[in-house]
């Protein structure tokens, strides 16, 4: 063969070679590489009696607080002991049980659960709202937003829906467990759950064990990444890293430990042992850093709000303006103190938050609008992230009280010059506001026959053309829902994870 054909089709060889195309059933890796501000973010490793709190941007002890008690497990602002729960933010016992084994706190409802039961609180008055008796339970979770409750005992895994309390189904473990874990994935389609030397992985849709993953050793704990990308085994001797895509091991670190969490935006992992905490870079899983910590039992980490930005806070008067608008009141009280603290941490939050003093009290509310509906709508948004209960308002006011939407940093998705604002409602819709005069407006709409948003939107260029789209997470594992600007107005697809990265 002549010289001047051998080279090209050379290198037309390794390219093709290089070319591997996808079977149409191989399961696609959800893990990526993650990046991170740490500004603000905070560790709180729990101890026998007391617990550490450290600051995760300079991986340094901040402080340490003492307790005469032991502690159980901690949660959020709540803390249990074995026999009764304390919120950490009043230092108030608010339940007394006998034998407590786990609780959650949910949006409207306390779950806690006992060696006989799952007892039920409203968070407004911790008042008794059902008991549900359950054998041998070892452990729980809730589904999100709520709607499912798995329960796992030692022989099966048993599901209630979370309106009415009232049973589903069971799915049923072969082998009889003594000790058990389960976690699930932030869009509900997956279900992890950890008995003796295996993960047992349970599709929502089917309500049965689709596969599992062993480790050969007694497992400890399994947790899943924030974004639900990938999870953590820890068992006896090491701990294992999969990948929630392919649900295949992926890292393990020769390490036992004891409790584990991620950061915010799930870019480290801090794994607690008997030596103190390890800080893990996810990706490579390597060691980045080891904080010695003496007889440390769990770990909690969360962004600190207080550490944002400071916001400028005025408190207006009942305006005599003709402007009348519908509005969300979030609360109302007589401290001024503690209303401009909710006003900060909501307009942080990028909420148009704003207070009224009429007399002794002072209210806060969020945002103008035109048409009750449309409140009605995004108070869901708002009582959400305030984990409690809302509501909407009449009122007249003066418009400059409120802030606009370049302070709260919105974005302008159809470049007319006023900003969007979106939220989701019962899975099933997401309404696009557009905000003129700091005024909201409902200028689109999606809707579904069944659950299929698993999260609120987010501004985000999700193609990196330039222009900003809300990106919202669905029930199908891998597709999310892109709203965008195109040809003159606003258009829902959805798009597969792969076109995202």
């Amino acid at each position: 063969m002549s010289d001047r054909y051998y080279l090209p089709i050379c290198i037309l060889l390794v390219l093709l070679s290089g070319c591997k195309k996808k079977h149409p059933d191989e399961e696609t890796g959800l893990l990526q590489h993650k990046e991170e501000s740490f500004e603000g973010v905070q560790g709180y490793v729990l101890k026998e009696k007391g617990f550490i709190i450290l600051d995760l941007e300079n991986n340094k002890k901040i402080k340490e607080i003492s307790r005469s008690q032991d502690y159980y497990k901690i949660k959020t602002n709540f803390v249990t002991f074995p026999q009764k729960i304390v919120d950490l933010s009043t230092n108030k016992e608010i339940i007394t049980l006998q034998n407590i084994k786990d609780f959650i706190v949910g949006k409207e409802w306390l779950f806690v659960l006992t060696d006989e039961y799952v007892s039920v609180y409203s968070k407004d008055n911790l008042t008794l709202q059902k008991n549900i008796p359950i054998s041998s339970p070892l452990c729980f979770a809730l589904s999100p937003y709520e709607i499912r409750m798995y329960i796992v005992t030692t022989n099966s895994i048993d599901i209630y829906e979370t309106r009415e309390f009232s049973y589903i189904t069971s799915i049923p473990i072969v082998s009889k467990i003594s000790s058990a874990g389960i976690c699930i994935t932030p869009a509900g389609n997956k279900i992890y759950c950890f008995g003796d030397k295996k993960v047992y992985i349970i599709a929502k849709t089917t309500n049965k064990i689709e596969g599992t993953l062993s480790v050969n050793e007694k497992i400890k704990l399994v947790r899943l990444s924030r974004d639900g990308s990938f999870g953590i085994i820890l068992s006896q001797t090491k701990t294992c890293f999969f990948d929630a895509g392919t649900d295949k091991i992926i890292a393990e670190l020769p390490v036992a430990g004891l409790d584990v969490t991620t950061s915010p935006g799930d870019s480290r992992i801090y794994l607690l042992d008997n030596q103190g905490l390890l800080i893990i870079t996810t990706g490579d899983f390597s060691i980045l850093q080891r904080i010695r910590i003496e007889n440390g039992k769990e770990i909690f980490v969360k962004k600190v709000q207080g550490h944002k930005r400071t916001i400028d806070v005025s408190i207006g008067v009942s305006a005599t303006s003709p402007d009348t608008f519908f509005t969300i009141q979030a609360s109302s009280g007589r401290s001024l103190p503690e209303a401009k603290t909710l006003v900060e941490l909501l307009r942080q939050a990028h909420y148009p938050a704003f207070a009224i003093q009429a007399d002794e009290w002072v209210r806060v509310r969020i945002g103008l609008f035109e048409t009750r509906g449309d409140a009605k709508d995004f108070s869901r948004k708002v009582a959400t992230f305030l984990g409690k209960k809302v509501w909407v308002d009449r009122t007249v006011i003066d418009k400059n009280i409120v802030p606009s939407p370049e302070v709260l940093g919105l974005n302008d998705i159809d470049r007319d010059g006023f900003p969007e604002d979106a939220c989701q409602i019962e899975s099933k819709r997401i309404v696009v506001f557009k905000i003129k005069n700091r005024v909201y407006k409902k200028v689109y709409e999606t809707r579904q026959e069944q659950e299929t948003y698993t999260g609120d939107p987010e501004f985000r260029d999700f193609d990196g053309d330039g222009n900003i789209e809300l990106v919202t997470p669905t029930t199908k594992e891998g597709i999310y829902s892109i709203i965008s600007y195109k040809k003159g107005c606003f258009t829902e697809e959805f798009v597969e994870w792969n076109l995202m990265r």
